[in-house]
């Protein structure tokens, strides 16, 4: 599914207890690819509080991350390693954590945004369904209705000639 980039410039701003709240569904991403295996590829969600996790749009952004972005999301969420030792690899020269924060705030916000994105087009998409079927139940039904008119119409023509 293709995705709009995102404008250059600045991305708006995700809330803070929404990115700890992902964070912490990156930071268990094998313990949910074990619930897949285990209930098989038909599971494509699970709530998880008030929210409904889509597996397979979790990634959907990484793509549009910048090389920085990616290093430091997958250091902070994959290999769990703090903002100081990424600084310490990365930024050197650097006097504290902050250009980290920023890098890895950046991406969460991306990757939140992008996931928004890709359950808000798919809810859209079942919705857009959900009126085509409706849509097509009433053709349809409108075309039995016409069928059944004229097989009756016959019916009396017939009866006439018959009498």
């Amino acid at each position: 599914m293709a995705h709009k980039v995102l404008p250059v410039g600045r991305v708006p701003e995700v809330s803070v207890e929404r990115r700890k709240f992902f964070l912490n569904i990156y930071r268990n991403l094998e313990l949910f690819a074990d619930i897949i295996e285990e209930n098989g590829p038909s599971l494509e969600f699970i709530k998880i509080g008030r929210e409904t996790i889509y597996f397979g749009e979790l990634m959907n952004g990484f793509g549009e991350l910048t090389f920085l972005e990616k290093v430091v999301f997958r250091a902070v969420c994959f290999e769990e390693r703090s903002y100081a030792e990424i600084r310490d690899a990365l930024f050197p020269s650097a006097s504290n954590t902050n250009v980290v924060a920023l890098k890895f705030t950046s991406a969460m916000n991306k990757l939140i945004l992008f996931y928004d994105n890709a359950v808000l087009m798919k809810s859209c998409l079942k919705e857009n369904k959900k009126v085509k079927e409706i849509k097509r139940k009433k053709i349809v039904d409108d075309r039995m209705e016409q069928f059944n008119k004229e097989q009756e119409e016959k019916s009396i023509e017939l009866r006439g000639v018959l009498v």
